[in-house]
């Protein structure tokens, strides 16, 4: 569907009609944002309501592979033009003269296309979605343009309040959004519901807004593990990205060195388009690249790695290894949102991760244990997640406080999860 194109709805009545509004593509699938969409996306569909998927395209995407996946006459590709005035880009030229974290703070509608707003109106009264979830809180300007019984959704993905101080610590520059906790709150108070994808980052959402906050982790689908494959094969999958080449390069300069001074045979297979980068070559490194089937990929490791050491959210490539029931050797921060033990084992330094990789590939008990954890965890993580989300579906605009024009003290006076935070 291209904009101006009329909506046409068909198919099987449904509980509920919802409304995706995602500058991400949901395809092609090469990146842990891009699946935690998909996975959303086709959760709620399962759970019986229409889903309707609007790609602003600030990011390239594959149009004609997302008008297959979710059907054509529920696919809408809306153009984007980034729009700031000219007295902001001096501003905050200003700004960095005056202090260094000015230069990597942003304003939380920053990336937002003013000239969207037509659009999504025209949308919202053809289309009349009960639900909108708007993907990321710098796009949360758009819940502007939704009348007021409609139940209005982010789906954070992570915590941007500061959050360039993480990758500084590890990083000379940082390239993300990064924004001060009161503009990330000013986003997060024009919704009705904020999703965390993880319980930590929950509880920073709840101590910014009056807002509810609902943990929906990244939605997994489970797979029956393939039998552990001769050899002694680890595999890191992602997209390319700051935390993801220095994990590469941890991994192949200190790690794997190590693991192969052990188990000589070992392999360290690179996957998705951080195996497409020209300087992976190493001994013992199989840049692979993208890859068509992922049960086919899992059926051919041991063990998941991921030193990863700047970034939030929850580490998405870790979850879905553990669906696959794949042991993940992981750092405290990849760690984060999951359960250590349950198919994970951490480790912070690249002698100790090696050390943890090689105990796991010399003792087949201990990997089988480990495997069983992972499937167990992620059929619990999968219900979990699920019931999550439909608890959020089943939700009324007006359970939530944010229509109610009455001052804040009395739209939540008397709810449970609000009573620590009144005077």
């Amino acid at each position: 569907m291209k904009p101006g194109d009329p909506i046409v709805i068909s198919g099987v009545p449904s509980a509920k009609r919802v409304l995706m509004i995602s500058p991400v593509p949901s395809h092609p699938p090469t990146a842990g944002n891009r699946s935690r969409i998909t996975a959303l996306g086709q959760c709620i569909r399962s759970l019986g309501h229409d889903f309707f998927f609007a790609h602003v395209q600030r990011e390239i995407g594959d149009p004609g592979a997302m008008a297959d996946f979710w059907g054509p006459d529920r696919f809408l590709a809306l153009s984007y033009g980034q729009s700031r005035p000219l007295i902001l880009r001096l501003r905050r030229r200003f700004l960095r003269l005056l202090n260094r974290e000015a230069a990597f703070r942003r304003g939380v509608d920053d990336w937002y296309d003013n000239r969207l707003d037509e659009r999504i109106r025209t949308i919202a009264r053809s289309l009349r979605p009960d639900v909108v979830i708007v993907e990321y809180v710098f796009f949360s300007k758009a819940l502007r343009c939704f009348p007021r019984h409609v139940l209005r959704v982010i789906d954070t993905h992570d915590l941007f309040s500061n959050r360039h101080r993480g990758f500084l610590d590890h990083f000379e520059t940082y390239g993300s959004y990064s924004m001060t906790p009161r503009e990330e709150r000013k986003g997060l108070d024009r919704a009705d519901l904020i999703l965390a994808i993880q319980d930590q980052e929950g509880e920073h959402f709840r101590q910014m807004t009056r807002r509810k906050v609902v943990t929906v982790g990244h939605l997994i689908a489970v797979e029956p593990p393939a039998a552990r494959p001769p050899g002694a094969r680890l595999l890191f999958m992602g997209s390319v990205c700051k935390s993801n080449t220095d994990a590469v390069a941890v991994l192949r300069d200190l790690v794997l060195p190590r693991v192969r001074a052990e188990i000589p045979d070992a392999e360290l297979i690179l996957a998705g388009p951080i195996g497409e980068l020209e300087d992976q070559a190493a001994e013992g490194v199989i840049a692979l690249g993208r890859v068509e089937s992922l049960p086919s990929l899992y059926a051919t490791i041991d063990i998941v790695v991921n030193p990863v050491r700047a970034g939030t959210g929850l580490k998405i490539k870790n979850i879905e290894a553990l669906a696959y029931g794949k042991p993940v050797v992981t750092t405290t921060l990849g760690a984060a949102g999951l359960q250590a033990g349950a198919g994970l084992v951490v480790a912070d330094d690249a002698t100790e991760f090696a050390a943890a990789v090689v105990a796991i590939l010399r003792d087949p008990s201990r990997h089988a244990v480990l495997a069983e954890g992972a499937l167990r965890f992620a059929l619990d993580w999968s219900r979990n997640q699920r019931a999550a989300l439909r608890s959020v579906l089943d939700q009324a605009p007006a359970e939530n406080g944010a229509r109610s024009d009455r001052p804040l003290e009395t739209a939540f006076r008397g709810r449970p999860w609000m009573r620590r935070r009144m005077p």
